[in-house]
């Protein structure tokens, strides 16, 4: 996995903020709260 560019998610993040991109019953969202990165591994396995 890559390192995670920091300064590209806070500016992906005020761009989606700015854009007012989600719609949200409890309003607009207004700033930030937190990022993570979640990374999932598959792996099929042969059953016979």
């Amino acid at each position: 996995m890559e390192p995670v560019n920091v300064a590209s998610v806070h500016a992906a993040m005020d761009e989606i903020i700015a854009q007012n991109a989600f719609t949200s019953t409890g309003g607009d969202l207004v700033e930030k709260k937190s990022a993570r990165l979640v990374e999932s591994i598959v792996e099929d396995i042969e059953l016979g």
